[in-house]
């Protein structure tokens, strides 16, 4: 995947550890700058979303909290 940063580009494996990655949205902030652009030519073609869930964003969430979310919404 080719991730346009605002400072930077990165190149990115699809898979990590057997796992797809997805890409991040526009404007997200990323360890190395703003997000301008993500685009892949991976199989799955996923996207990172806030509409989910399994989402919590609210920095107070434990590890036990998060994976249960992950179970009730049926996702692994």
């Amino acid at each position: 995947m080719f991730l346009e940063l605002d400072k930077r580009n990165l190149c990115l494996p699809c898979e990590w550890g057997g796992a797809p990655v997805p890409c991040v949205p526009k404007n997200a902030a990323f360890p190395q700058g703003r997000v301008e652009s993500c685009e892949m030519s991976c199989e799955h073609q996923q996207l990172v979303s806030k509409v989910s869930d399994c989402t919590d964003v609210s920095g107070d969430i434990i590890k036990d909290d998060c994976f249960a979310k992950g179970t009730s919404a049926g996702i692994s």
